[in-house]
């Protein structure tokens, strides 16, 4: 089984493009995505949606609870982001990937 995992993308839209393109060139039969996925000032709505169409098997990362949280960093990234980015803090802590 081929996997790829990503990590810390932390809203950088343009390093993760490059990196998708060599995992959807390595053909993974599984994705995951161990969090961290939006907190950055470089693109922070297109890192949301590119991940968001993936697929990937998905964990809580500790900056998801920045857009759960309050002030201005709170209200910034929100206003970065659709609207359906707000299940960020709600994605689980552990997931089954694969059984056996």
């Amino acid at each position: 089984m081929r996997v790829a995992v990503i990590s810390d993308t932390h809203g950088n839209a343009f390093a993760l493009r490059a990196v998708l393109a060599d995992i959807h060139a390595a053909s993974p039969d599984l994705m995951l995505n161990l969090g961290d996925q939006v907190y950055g000032k470089a693109d922070p709505r297109t890192a949301y949606e590119l991940q968001a169409e993936l697929g990937a098997v998905e964990v809580h990362g500790n900056t998801e609870e920045i857009l759960s949280g309050s002030g201005e960093l709170r209200d910034w990234l929100r206003a970065q982001l659709p609207a359906e980015a707000g299940c960020l803090p709600q994605t689980p802590l552990t997931q089954t990937a694969a059984e056996g």
